[in-house]
């Protein structure tokens, strides 16, 4: 089993009330310290895996404090295991400061944040739960992160013992909706000056009634993916943007990462609830049809293996219908199981998007080719 990748909710609270979050509101719960450590101890003792990446998310994560964060630590190091583990926290940013940041920088946590793009169009979506508008707070948080990133980055190059500090900022993710899907080259250009791992997600459903409001459809996905394309490939791709990166490596033959297209998703990836149970997916965390077992009640290893577990794992080119006959099935690898869940109801159908993929393929395979032409025929193309 390749190594696994586990987010941890540590709450469902948040300070913000995003208009297309799909968190649910409907109850709030904190993760208990004895489940953090039945959480720790389950999974760093899971043996068929050598190495797990914990992502430390919400809600808003950094409303546990420091004292959660600082139990964190302290387990992980208390725990006798033979795999190794690497930390992660995903923060919407407007909690960062300076004593944050030490924490992270000293403990090597990667963080990683979000913003839609400039403050008019982050304005529209990202707010308080009054009302009041949140860009400046986050991009303030996001600023800082960026920073102190850079100093690290400077002194790994000036000092030969430094080397070991891992990249602090691990990348912004911008939600795609109907507030900006017409605005892909300003997001572009805005985002350009952080030179961070970038991902841009689409809104697909959530539990919010006026989600639908800011939900895009697959040809305005699409799209907004190819303008995104053409100009990343005229700056020569200089940071990596998802799902572009995955999708070209793809056509490329190299092995994906994308979660969307990495059909090892389906056995890699897990996500745990404040109160310990155990889903595959965050969006549909609290669907009871997709519950795993709780990591505070269960072995790790028969959560894993358990067979609904397995059933999920059956998805693929193969089941999915269309997806054998597609030029891009083996890239795509049938799409996202909860993108089909949501837009049918059916983990076997396919992707909402699969429209948009086919739209991106057909074009980053066509730039590609006349990018080859003009590098002297390398045969680039898979």
């Amino acid at each position: 089993m390749k190594n696994l990748t586990v987010v941890i909710e540590t709450t469902n609270r948040c300070n913000l009330n995003c208009n297309y979050c799909y968190a649910s509101t409907e109850s709030l719960e904190d993760m208990s310290i004895e489940t953090l450590e039945s959480a720790l101890t389950n999974l760093l003792g899971f043996e068929n895996s050598p190495g797990i990446s914990f992502i430390w998310h919400g809600g808003e994560p950094l409303l546990r404090g420091f004292s959660f964060f600082e139990r964190i630590v302290e387990l992980q190091s208390s725990i006798t295991t033979k795999r190794e583990f690497l930390n992660g926290v995903q923060t919407n940013g407007t909690l960062l400061d300076e004593q944050w940041l030490n924490f992270f920088e000293t403990n090597r946590f990667r963080v990683s944040s979000s913003l839609d793009g400039p403050r008019d169009i982050t304005n529209l979506t990202r707010k308080y739960p009054d009302g009041t508008v949140a860009y400046d707070d986050i991009f303030r948080g996001v600023k800082m992160l960026q920073k102190r990133a850079n100093l690290l980055n400077e002194r790994r190059e000036t000092e030969p013992n430094h080397g070991r500090v891992r990249d602090l900022f691990g990348g912004l993710i911008a939600v795609i909706g109907k507030h900006n899907v017409d605005h892909i080259p300003e997001l572009y250009e805005f985002f350009k000056e952080f030179s961070v791992q970038m991902r841009y997600n689409p809104v697909v459903d959530c539990y919010k009634r006026d989600c639908k409001i800011v939900s895009v459809s697959p040809q305005q996905y699409g799209q907004a993916l190819c303008t995104l394309f053409d100009l990343w490939s005229a700056d020569n791709m200089p940071y990596p943007i998802e799902p572009l990166t995955g999708m070209t490596e793809g056509l490329s033959g190299k092995p994906i990462r994308e979660c969307t297209f990495n059909d090892t998703c389906r056995n890699g990836l897990f996500f745990i609830a404040p109160n310990g149970s155990v889903y595959p997916c965050d969006k549909i965390i609290g669907k009871q049809e997709f519950l795993l077992g709780n990591i505070s009640q269960d072995n790790f290893y028969d959560i894993v293996f358990s067979q609904r577990h397995a059933s999920m794992g059956l998805r693929s080119k193969q089941t999915v219908e269309g997806c054998q006959e597609c030029d891009y099935g083996a890239v795509c690898n049938a799409g996202c199981m909860v993108n089909s869940y949501f837009s049918k109801g059916d983990l076997f159908g396919k992707d909402f998007f699969c429209d948009a993929y086919k739209m991106v393929f057909d074009h980053i395979k066509d730039r590609l080719k006349i990018k080859c032409l003009l590098l002297g025929g390398v045969a680039c193309l898979k």
